[in-house]
């Protein structure tokens, strides 16, 4: 694990760390947007099964 740390630049790490941060947060907000999604769409097929 050290190893690959020497081998890297400090600089290099920094951008590889940002855009791994940003991807998680793009993964994140579409994640939390598709359960949102889902949910609504649950919650409207039950409000349509009611007599």
């Amino acid at each position: 694990m050290l190893y690959c740390f020497t081998i890297i630049p400090f600089r290099e790490f920094i951008i590889v760390y940002f855009l791994a941060y940003e991807i998680l947060i793009l993964l994140g907000t579409v994640i939390g947007v598709a359960i949102r999604y889902l949910m609504q769409k649950l919650k409207n097929k039950k409000l349509s099964q009611k007599p």
